[in-house]
């Protein structure tokens, strides 16, 4: 399988404030799986919570390190793949990146949406879900 990676920028419709303080945007990471003309996406994105702040910086250059043991496997060999992240000690984001972009992959081989991969049947509590996320910065 062929893994590409690469950065965007995510410019949030309202600054988030927390309590290490405000951001208005964030570069993310783009993870592209490709197989038999089939491509799944996934994504990552810079957090800093403990003693190992996990960096755009940080999250590509794992991610790079880890394409060359991953692309002789098919996207369908999940625990292998799996095992190998394990090994390699990849940082968490980016080992989401990549089972998400797997979780796609099946998903677009089986002509199923992602979240039947996953098991679920119905969007109405992800329909909720996006309401009130959608919501809340206005009711503040």
């Amino acid at each position: 399988m062929q893994i590409q990676i690469q950065t965007f920028t995510v410019h949030k419709r309202f600054p988030l404030t927390i309590s290490r303080g405000t951001t208005a945007e964030s570069t993310n990471i783009l993870v592209k799986i490709q197989q038999e003309d089939i491509e799944g996406w996934g994504e990552a994105s810079p957090f800093s919570v403990g003693e190992k702040p996990q960096t755009t910086a940080t999250i590509q250059q794992a991610l790079q390190q880890v394409i060359p043991a991953l692309e002789k496997f098919n996207p369908l060999e999940r625990q292998q793949i799996e095992q190998v992240l394990t090994e390699l000690q990849i940082p968490s984001a980016a080992l989401a990146a990549i089972d998400i972009a797997l979780h796609d992959w099946v998903g677009k081989k089986n002509r199923v949406a992602f979240m039947a991969t996953l098991g679920i049947r119905t969007r109405s509590h992800c329909s909720e879900l996006s309401y009130y996320w959608y919501q809340y910065p206005r009711s503040c």
